[in-house]
């Protein structure tokens, strides 16, 4: 046996293998052209096709027949793809683009009442969020409130030893209920809900009688310092007998002395 005939037998092989291998791709052009038709690309691409020559024949019976005899009316029909012109789709979106638009609109008219809301509510609001307490009422009132605290601790610096007594005292007593009262009302208008203007007209004659208060703390605090400062009783009665007896003689006495020298 000839033994180069096996290796001829195995090149044989594997190259037949190799050829019966390879893979050809099958175009089905009837298939192609309807879906075409469907993804919108293209309506009028029949296959096979259906058309006739100069002569009027068909250029290929297979496509004549099946599409002008056997489906004559989807040839001749309208374009049924929902992506055509006048298909249902490009209806359908365009109410959809007027209604995104329509929506568009009541989302910005919506943003824009909630803005005004959001305005009006921060403008009402009390609290951290009042305006004018930061810029200007807080500031005064705490200022006002500071020079009748000083008041006090000069007092109590001066003369530690009266202040149990005036601090008991009525009129201090009517001093400090007046403060707690408009203390009370100017929280009241500081944590209330309420307009801007309102707020405003409240706050000014608070500050008017914030710092009336104020006079009467100082003045209060004024007399006690300068009543501190007056001496004893037995003292104040030796002084104004020294101040009587350094008096001199009045007008009365003066002309009563004229007459009795005459």
């Amino acid at each position: 046996m000839n033994p180069i005939s096996p290796f001829f037998s195995v090149l044989f092989l594997l190259f037949s293998s190799i050829a019966f291998a390879q893979v050809n791709i099958v175009t089905d052009r009837a298939n192609t052209g309807q879906l075409k038709r469907m993804v919108f690309e293209d309506w009028d691409d029949w296959q096979p096709d259906p058309g006739t020559n100069w002569l009027g024949l068909p250029k290929d019976w297979e496509g004549f027949i099946y599409w002008r005899i056997l489906h004559g009316a989807y040839y001749r029909g309208n374009d049924l793809r929902p992506f055509a012109a006048n298909g249902p789709f490009p209806k359908e979106y365009a109410a959809l683009l007027l209604q995104e638009q329509a929506d568009r609109h009541i989302r910005d008219s919506t943003a824009a009442i909630m803005q005004d809301e959001l305005s009006t509510h921060l403008q009402r609001s009390g609290g951290d969020l009042d305006m004018a307490w930061r810029i200007y009422f807080g500031p005064r009132f705490e200022d006002l409130e500071r020079e009748m605290d000083q008041a006090i601790l000069m007092l109590w610096s001066k003369h530690p030893a009266s202040m149990p007594g005036w601090l008991s005292s009525r009129n201090y007593l009517s001093l400090l209920e007046s403060k707690d009262i408009i203390s009370d009302r100017i929280r009241q208008v500081h944590k209330g809900y309420m307009d801007l203007g309102r707020r405003l007209e409240s706050y000014l004659p608070l500050l008017t009688e914030w710092e009336r208060l104020r006079d009467r703390y100082l003045a209060w605090a004024q007399q006690q310092d300068l009543t501190a400062r007056l001496p004893d009783p037995p003292r104040q009665e030796i002084l104004r007998k020294e101040l009587r007896a350094a008096q001199p003689p009045n007008d009365r006495a003066i002309v009563r002395d004229i007459l009795r020298s005459f």
